[in-house]
């Protein structure tokens, strides 16, 4: 190297001490982690993973509204926003760091709340009624285990939704949110 010139010799000479990287290094280098088939917010605010937000849309529909059914085709992120909109309502704020929904989890006015969500994939009513009043029951009775809430043995489903509502609003001294996922299976 020649005072304030570099030669072609000289780079050649450098970059043989830098290893090379592989072309597929270079690639994993340079993409984030893409969510391809993760359903839970968790996972992919704690693995990692791209997360465009959308939160800001999500408050939009909490503090205007009262009851939202979403009707999104197949594999559109219906479950997603349900993970979504479960974290909110408890309050998870480690999960919106850096989220528009950190400002509405910080409010002072801001309750966590009971949520039951109900997945209704495990619902069957291709076989009948009485079926489809125990997986239905058993569907209501999940979510109140998960609350720690006991609802009386041998009640219709209807019943048991009831008391499942009434009882984790009493015990949590809160509304309850009511989460309905895959209601299109």
């Amino acid at each position: 190297m020649r005072q304030g010139f570099i030669l072609a010799q000289d780079i050649f000479a450098i970059a043989t001490f830098v290893p090379p990287l592989t072309v597929r290094a270079r690639m994993e280098a340079r993409l984030p982690k893409l969510p391809a088939g993760i359903q839970t917010f968790e996972e992919i605010r704690t693995e990692g993973y791209v997360y465009v937000d959308k939160t800001r849309f999500l408050v939009n529909l909490i503090d205007n509204g009262k009851a939202y059914f979403l009707s999104r085709p197949r594999r559109f992120g219906k479950s997603l926003t349900c993970s979504t909109l479960e974290a909110l309502f408890q309050g998870r704020t480690d999960l919106f760091k850096g989220l528009y929904a950190e400002e509405f989890l910080s409010r002072p006015n801001f309750k966590p709340s009971p949520v039951i969500r109900l997945d209704m994939s495990k619902v069957i009513a291709a076989r009948g009624l009485g079926v489809l009043e125990e997986t239905t029951t058993a569907v209501v009775r999940e979510s109140a285990e998960k609350m720690d809430v006991a609802i009386p043995p041998n009640q219709q489903p209807e019943v048991a939704f009831r008391e499942l509502i009434a009882s984790a609003a009493k015990q949590h001294g809160a509304k309850v949110a009511l989460l309905v996922d895959e209601y299109d299976k």
